[in-house]
């Protein structure tokens, strides 16, 4: 199991800044945001998922 970081969910909420994310995407970032809040976990495929969508719009991260 993997817990959020704060860094990590800050990383989580640029993405869906973004307005790039589909709603399955976005409903897992929200889930990282949620479980970095209540100290809880997720799983690690999870983090894999935000890793990706940060290579995915790294252009759109860089513009926020």
């Amino acid at each position: 199991m993997w817990h959020p970081t704060k860094h990590e969910a800050e990383r989580a909420e640029k993405l869906i800044q973004t307005g790039k994310l589909n709603p399955q995407e976005k409903m897992a970032m929200r889930a990282i945001i949620h479980a970095h809040h209540v100290l809880g976990t997720r799983d690690w495929l999870q983090r894999a998922v935000l890793m990706a969508l940060e290579q995915k719009y790294k252009g759109q991260l860089a513009e926020i």
